[in-house]
């Protein structure tokens, strides 16, 4: 893939055209052209030098971004302005002269002097030298106009060279009549020509067209003053330390010699320092200091972050307070800034599917006006028998007003503004077509842990049913799980404020007490002796601490070891049914404690799903995990949609499911949400989570806060309807327009003259951006959505059942069945019916069938493929391992050069080997998971 930056570009026919030549080039498989920043993508082995003489030939500017840049990237997006505004001006001035000529003598006696007065001939002459002068000085637009009517792909400014033209050529001819009637001596005749001279309206058109194009351009320039903020913040230099001189100091950086390089330069492992209120250059880890870092250019969050040594930092952030000696990490265009500048580059120079409609009829939309424009003329000087300047008038009025710009320029303004917006606040759309899909959106699919949750469990209450103190429970508990790596141990130990020094060497006081508590010992040796400790897989820990059994566990992991009451079971079930992780702690006598874990659900998050009802939206929970876990946080957050213990195979048949019924988004972090997400029709990735989950999804939401989904909702439906608020102004503009300029109203006297067409079109565009621009004015912080959130939920709190009984019948109307989820009526075996018209039991349609009637089992593959440069590359290997391998669901990345094929039967290595390179694709290797049974 090759990006181009193109100049001369002035409405989307000229995009189109471009689009359409080089998409004719031999080798070229796509071809995607931004009239918003100039840039050219094109995929397909092609040289560069074919590409750019093709363009060339069209009459357009072109350059390679090979090694441009982010800061020329940034000076392509800024409009230099200067040499057009100078050319204004001075046209502006002659312009001014040519009318107190033209029209102030003739209309208004104005004097013009003893060189001009009575003069006729004297005073044309002037008009035409004036007028010529102008049109000289705009000429590029001319030339651009003719270059693409002679290659039969005609542009905005064909419309207006031919007008311009016409007007000119027409007048020109006047000239010879009148020096015929001068030389006849028909003095008063000649005199009456200078009227129906056309050389003002020539040179105001085009002086008004130029000056409709600087305030256009200026406009667009501040579309993407969100990617501009963004790449003005790229790191310049870097502190480097010198490579002999990275040893240890008291104070970072102190006594030790650094050198400034540009940050570019930078490499990993490299070691550096960075000073208070400066930019971190890259991706690093922190070696030696303390300070907080400003990380609002990235995630959109205000508050700052404290960091220590060991802490990872973000490259293009701010250190604010301390100062801190790092170690690099990732650098360039490999850190996560670089890869924001890339993603929302990639975004800009994608269309939306909207938007490729409106190209294709604003590329044949100047063919039909120049065909409506002799037709409008003939109809006037044959048909009407007016006169030629009258039947002129109409005709270039017609050519003036009609303003494909505006139809073209409809989308893309407003996918450039939205993208700008969401990244302000800390989203990535990396694809024009995610952001018009997830203002479309009916569902909301969401992965419960990492999502709704902040995946970091909790302890959440420590009961004691003997007669040891809670506190002693968690001390015990912490001194277990401090062996145990598993998510529920780091919960307790972190509650308990044990560490693993603690768990050897003399005991202290709480130590002492406990053993004497809870083991009737009067311990002497005062030695702290762990033995023994092992760890069951999805049951719990053992050991012998100073010779006494202590087991943590579930409740059926210590039924085995002990004997559990009646009561404790009861209790353990009701604290289940609440969504809670129920942990026993035990002695080989007597159960001590229950300890119960869950994870904590993110803030926000109940506002986010309110106003998620509120806007129309039905929220899902779909999850891994147990029913009760699934439903006691489903509770806290108000979703009554909940799907448990799913594969990531069922997530994506559901997914399908919605799908059928609507526009479905799935929201996930994790590597197993990457096949829903790339299932559903817009997959969101939460930032904090995995990098498979991230490049699966369309939308990435930086900071992890559930309220930055429904920002990205709402910059999608906002610039959704923009894009139709555009698209319809564009249509209607030109609809009543042209006829109107046509002379269709003349009998009522309402008729647009060229000039005042002239001015009609220029405002045309500028409205379609200006309109585009509003979307920086919505108010998407938190404060408010938080405000939306806080009243809604007053209302389901207030309404209860009965605010879903309406989502209910809204729901049965569309032929679904929204049921709300409830614990079964066993809690010993939990059952969920399903919800939506989804059967809570989903089959797999496709399974084989062994011989013996069974299902076959499902495997999982990983390939290993080079070669992969694109979406393209991504599609084409897709159809041939589904042409050989009977596949359930797959994965590919071309970034990541690798398939994940989820598929049942055989799969011939050899036989995918071969066809992938007759395609030019390389199977490196596969890597063969264990099966499971569908």
């Amino acid at each position: 893939m090759n990006t181009y930056y193109i100049t001369g570009m002035n409405c989307s026919a000229c995009s189109s055209h471009i689009e359409q030549l080089v998409r004719k080039i031999p080798g070229v498989t796509s071809c995607e052209v931004s009239l918003v920043t100039g840039s050219m993508v094109v995929e397909g082995n092609v040289s560069s030098e074919i590409i750019i003489s093709a363009v060339t030939e069209l009459g357009y500017g072109i350059s390679s971004s090979k090694d441009n840049g982010n800061r020329d990237f940034l000076r392509k997006l800024t409009p230099d302005l200067r040499s057009s505004v100078l050319k204004f001006l001075f046209s502006l001035v002659l312009l001014a002269l040519l009318a107190y000529i033209a029209t102030g003598h003739l209309m208004f006696n104005l004097p013009l002097g003893s060189v001009l007065a009575g003069s006729p001939d004297r005073i044309a002459y002037a008009e035409l030298i004036l007028a010529s002068v102008i049109i000289l000085i705009n000429g590029d637009i001319i030339l651009r106009g003719y270059r693409g009517l002679v290659r039969m792909m005609p542009t905005m400014d064909t419309l207006v060279a031919i007008g311009v033209s016409a007007a000119y050529l027409y007048s020109a001819n006047r000239i010879a009549l009148l020096n015929t009637l001068l030389s006849l001596g028909m003095h008063n005749e000649a005199s009456q020509i200078l009227p129906g001279l056309f050389f003002e309206s020539s040179a105001m058109l085009i002086v008004i067209v130029t000056f409709g194009k600087i305030l256009e351009k200026k406009a667009q320039g501040n579309t993407t003053n969100a990617l501009k903020k963004l790449l003005k913040i790229t790191p310049k230099t870097a502190h480097r330390l010198d490579a002999m001189d990275v040893r240890p100091s008291s104070s970072p950086a102190a006594n030790q010699r650094t050198e400034d390089i540009n940050a570019d330069e930078l490499q990993v492992n490299d070691i550096f320092v960075v000073l208070p209120g400066e930019y971190i250059p890259a991706d690093a880890v922190i070696l030696e200091g303390v300070s907080s870092v400003n990380e609002s250019g990235i995630t959109g969050e205000s508050m700052p972050r404290e960091v220590a040594e060991g802490d990872s930092v973000t490259g293009a952030t701010i250190n604010i307070d301390g100062l801190i000696k790092c170690r690099t990490v990732r650098t360039g265009a490999d850190t996560v800034f670089g890869q924001m500048i890339q993603t929302v580059k990639d975004a800009l120079t994608t269309k939306a599917p909207i938007a490729r409609v409106a190209d294709r009829v604003a590329a044949w939309f100047v063919h039909g006006v120049i065909i409506l424009a002799l037709v409008t003329f003939a109809v006037w000087y044959f048909v009407l028998n007016k006169s030629l300047a009258e039947a002129l008038e109409y005709a270039v009025a017609v050519l003036l007003v009609s303003c494909p710009c505006a139809l073209g320029l409809a989308t893309p303004m407003a996918v450039t503004v939205g993208s700008g917006k969401a990244l302000d606040n800390g989203i990535l759309f990396k694809e024009a077509s995610a952001i018009e899909t997830i203002g479309r959106i009916k569902y909301a699919a969401m992965d419960k842990t990492g999502t709704v949750t902040a995946g970091t469990p909790e302890v959440t209450s420590v009961t004691s049913v003997s007669d040891i103190s809670t506190k002693h429970i968690l001390h015990l508990a912490g001194i277990l799980e401090c062996f145990s790596n598993h998510p529920l141990a780091g919960a307790i130990t972190a509650k308990s404020g044990i560490k693993t020094p603690d768990t050897y060497g003399l005991m202290d006081e709480e130590m002492t007490d406990i053993i004497r508590t809870v083991f009737m010992e009067q311990s002497s040796s005062g030695i702290l002796s762990i033995r023994d400790f092992s760890e069951v897989s999805s049951g719990g820990v053992q050991a012998l601490i100073n010779n006494h059994r202590v087991y943590l566990g579930k409740l059926d992991f210590i039924k085995e070891k002990v004997v559990v009451s009646p009561e404790v079971s009861a209790t353990c079930g009701d604290m289940a049914r609440k969504g809670e992780t129920v942990l026993l702690l035990a002695t080989a006598s007597k159960v001590l404690g229950i300890i119960t874990v869950n994870d904590t659900v993110r803030p926000n998050a109940a506002e986010a799903v309110a106003v998620l009802y509120r806007d129309g939206i039905i929220p899902v929970m779909l999850t891994g995990d147990n029913l009760y876990s699934a439903i006691g946080v489903a509770e806290r957050v108000n979703i009554k949609n909940v799907r448990s213990d799913c594969l990531p195979t069922t997530k994506a048949t559901i997914i399908r499911d919605l799908k059928a019924r609507g526009m479905t988004a799935m929201v996930g972090d994790g590597i197993n949400d990457a096949l829903p997400l790339t299932e559903a029709d817009v997959g969101i990735a939460v930032g904090s989570g995995s990098e498979i989950a991230r490049d699966a999804g369309s939308v990435v939401l930086v900071n992890s806060d559930p309220l930055s989904l429904i920002k990205a909702i709402r910059c999608g439906r906002l610039t959704l309807k923009v894009i139709h608020q555009n698209l319809f102004w564009a249509l209607c503009y030109n609809i009543i327009g042209i006829p109107l300029a046509a002379g269709a109203l003349s009998a009522l006297d309402m008729r647009l003259t060229p000039v005042f067409a002239a001015i009609c079109m220029a405002l045309s565009s500028l409205i379609v951006v200006g309109n585009s621009l509003r979307i920086y004015f919505a108010d998407l912080s938190n404060a408010a959505l938080l405000k939306e959130g806080s009243l809604e939920l007053t209302k389901i709190q207030t309404m209860g059942e009965e605010y879903f009984r309406k989502l209910e019948k809204s729901a049965d109307s569309e032929g679904l069945l929204h049921k709300t989820t409830h614990p079964a009526s066993n809690p010993d075996e939990p059952i969920f019916d399903g919800f939506m018209g989804i059967d809570g039991n989903v089959s797999d349609d496709n399974a084989q069938k062994t011989a013996n009637g069974e299902k076959a089992p499902t495997r999982i593959a990983n390939l290993i493929i080079d070669g992969m440069v694109c979406e393209h590359c991504e599609s084409t290997v897709c159809n041939i391992i589904k042409a050989h391998v009977t596949t359930v669901n797959i994965v590919i990345s071309h970034k990541k050069n690798a398939a994940i094929v989820e598929y049942k039967g055989i799969l011939n290595e050899a036989l995918l080997k071969h066809e992938l390179s007759v395609a030019g694709y390389n199977l490196i290797k596969v890597f063969d998971d264990s099966e499971k049974t569908t």
